[in-house]
């Protein structure tokens, strides 16, 4: 049985009261104070939000892509859109998409919504539904190669 800490200086005349504490891993009441408060995961959830943090900084900068082994078959520009619709002379299978806007750019891609940040570039394998066709919108300037 555990017995709990109790006041040092009770009112004369009146019992000690139990003092603000917890019973740590060993079975001892430990007293509340400033250099021993109670226990809290807070080390533990602030090691969590450092790694989410480090997550999220990695996602938002940018991310390494290389295609490999793919030749450059077509590269068409803003100049070649019509109504905001690159076409091709095939499907697109890869691609990589150079935004030279100051604004997001959205590209559909085989009915894949690709945003590419300003000044940015995207390459990759595109899977969907093939076509030879990307919509543009929100950028006017920007380069995009189909690999085969």
């Amino acid at each position: 049985m555990v017995r709990l800490n109790r006041e040092d200086n009770p009112i004369p005349g009146e019992k000690p009261g139990y003092l603000p504490q917890y019973i740590d891993e060993q079975g001892t009441p430990i007293t509340v104070t400033p250099s021993t408060p109670y226990p809290t995961r807070d080390k533990e959830l602030e090691l969590v939000k450092a790694e989410l943090q480090a997550i999220k900084n990695q996602l938002d900068g940018t991310l390494s892509t290389q295609l490999t082994g793919n030749n450059l078959e077509e590269q068409l520009t803003e100049s070649n859109a019509v109504s905001g619709v690159l076409t091709f002379s095939e499907e697109v299978q890869a691609i990589e998409i150079y935004n030279r806007d100051t604004n997001n750019g959205t590209f559909i891609v085989n009915g894949i919504s690709i945003v590419v940040p300003p000044d940015e570039a995207f390459q990759a394998r595109i899977g969907g539904s093939p076509s030879p066709n990307i919509t543009v919108s929100g950028s006017t300037s920007y380069i995009v190669g189909r690999y085969s």
